[in-house]
């Protein structure tokens, strides 16, 4: 079997998430998806936020649980808004793939894992324990007791 490790860009595994304020409950499993420009394309701020606002509007008419979250990268100015939404995988890769995105996160009982959208086995990589890598909007790591 191929080292999943080898199709994920490393730019996946070093991704940490912040949140301006904790939702009142994480679910025990969500998916994590943004609509920003696909890895290693540019886009025009303009394009962004018109993705963005493109999916945010598709999570509200499928009315399931979603919270703004931010990837970010810790050794650069790189961020991408994203949404944390209770969704399948296999929802989330197909949204994930409407949206031109390479790849989504999974959270399953408080382990993060990431899944190329386009791996036709559905390889995916355990990264960390996600409240590992979760921070609040000022770069701090959040406190565990603010999971439910």
């Amino acid at each position: 079997m191929a080292n999943p490790s080898r199709t994920i860009p490393p730019e996946y595994l070093g991704t940490r998430f912040r949140v301006d304020r904790q939702p009142a409950a994480w679910p025990p499993s969500f998916v994590i998806v943004t609509a920003w420009a696909t890895t290693g394309e540019v886009w025009s701020e303009e394009a962004n936020r018109a993705a963005d606002e493109e999916l945010a509007r598709r999570l509200g008419a499928l009315d399931v649980w979603h919270h703004r979250i931010t990837g970010y990268d810790p050794n650069s100015d790189h961020a991408e808004p994203s949404w944390a939404v209770e969704q399948s995988l296999e929802d989330a890769v197909e949204l994930a793939l409407e949206f031109k995105q390479l790849g989504v996160f999974h959270v399953v009982d408080g382990e993060l894992w990431v899944r190329m959208c386009r791996d036709p086995r559905g390889a995916a990589q355990r990264v960390a324990l996600f409240f590992d890598r979760l921070d609040d909007f000022f770069g701090r790591a959040t406190e565990l007791a603010s999971r439910s």
